[in-house]
């Protein structure tokens, strides 16, 4: 038995929960401090019958902070969240906060509609407001004023209380920061969109309205000084995205500076859809959120290498869609990974003139996880 993922519940939430209502049977590793790996996501994601590379980034999706990273991609990158599907003791949730909040207004409202809560998603350390209630997310136990972090206070008291109180007691704090409400906002339709917005037009557009006419500008955007700090980091990323898709440069993908995108679209424009309008045209194609979470990033370094998991066959499909010339170049990742000989565990032979074994300075990688046979399944949930 095993108890269902709420609506953005993290992770870390529906691990804790479970194991707080039905103990750590099927989390015997688990303990409060440690970091999501994908293993770990991989495990969870398995037990809820999410299977495969897409039941992987399913969950990712919808109970991490992955879209602020993913929403954002270039046209040339073709897997949801690049190779951690396949990463081994990779902390894949890097945004989860170290200091907890919640809202006591929606604390409130899971607890009529569902008779519990949990720790939602959107409780990140530079989001302070509730989007959906407009009131300032409390980090500190109402009872004992406990922050709620590893040192602090464990996160079994949304579910166990603090010396006789809960946190749906506690009073809620109206928020007047307008841009505060407009950031939470934003970062929570990022969280609800439900396609790909293409890297360089969406670094074009902040580029072009941070050199319109002031007028243009929403009527909160005052802060001159932020605005040209931020202004030479998007252009300076911009320039540097184009230099590299022309390339065909896969690396970049990583090294994308989404925070600074998220403040200028905060700063530049008055809600995500205007956003949207600015880079998206009526005519414009894009692709669906869930058509790259059956592919991950398998290898390479300058060109990238994906493998796209089907299903309907149980195989995988392993393709270079966009290679790059820089990729034989001496000194480059792809050629020194291509000049180092492999240990194969299975099939590295011993010379038999020479007798001895030919060994090689690097072993091979674990395989990749094995693709599984299902029907297709719910995208969101």
């Amino acid at each position: 038995m095993l108890l269902r993922i709420q609506r953005d519940e993290t992770i870390h939430s529906f691990i804790e929960r479970n194991i707080f209502i039905l103990g750590k049977g099927r989390f015997p590793k688990w303990y409060t401090s440690k970091s999501l790996t994908s293993e770990d996501v991989r495990n969870v994601a398995s037990l809820l019958g999410w299977h495969g590379c897409s039941g992987f980034n399913r969950l990712l999706h919808n109970h991490t902070c992955q879209p602020l990273f993913s929403v954002l991609k270039s046209s040339q990158d073709m897997a949801y969240s690049g190779s951690k599907y396949i990463a081994e003791f990779v902390d894949v949730d890097l945004a989860f906060p170290k200091r907890l909040t919640f809202c006591p207004e929606c604390v409130r409202s899971d607890f009529e509609k569902v008779g519990f809560s949990y720790w939602r998603r959107a409780s990140l350390e530079s989001v302070g407001v509730c989007a959906i209630h407009n009131v300032i997310l409390e980090s500190v136990c109402p009872a004992c004023d406990k922050p709620f972090t590893f040192q602090g206070h464990s996160r079994n008291v949304m579910w166990e209380g603090c010396g006789g109180k809960y946190l749906s007691e506690s009073h809620s704090r109206v928020n007047n920061d307008l841009a505060e409400l407009k950031r939470s906002r934003l970062i929570d339709d990022l969280y609800k969109c439900r396609f790909h917005i293409s890297l360089i037009p969406a670094l074009e557009a902040l580029s072009v309205r941070f050199f319109s006419d002031p007028s243009e500008m929403p009527s909160n955007t005052s802060n001159q000084e932020e605005l040209q700090k931020i202004s030479r980091i998007i252009s300076t990323q911009l320039a540097r995205v184009k230099i590299h898709a022309e390339s065909n440069l896969a690396f970049y993908f990583e090294y994308v500076d989404f925070d600074s995108i998220i403040n200028s679209i905060t700063m530049l424009y008055d809600g995500f859809q205007e956003f949207v309008a600015d880079v998206i045209g009526p005519c414009d194609e894009v692709r669906d959120i869930t058509s790259l979470w059956s592919t991950y990033r398998a290898g390479g370094h300058e060109s990238a290498h994906y493998v796209d998991e089907d299903y309907s066959l149980g195989v995988g499909n392993w393709y270079c869609p966009y290679p790059s010339p820089l990729s034989f170049g001496f000194g480059r990742g792809d050629f020194i990974k291509k000049s180092i000989s492999i240990v194969y565990p299975c099939c590295s032979f011993v010379d038999v003139k020479k007798g001895r074994g030919q060994l090689a300075p690097s072993l091979a990688d674990p395989p990749h996880p094995a693709i599984p046979s299902i029907e297709p399944m719910e995208a969101f949930g």
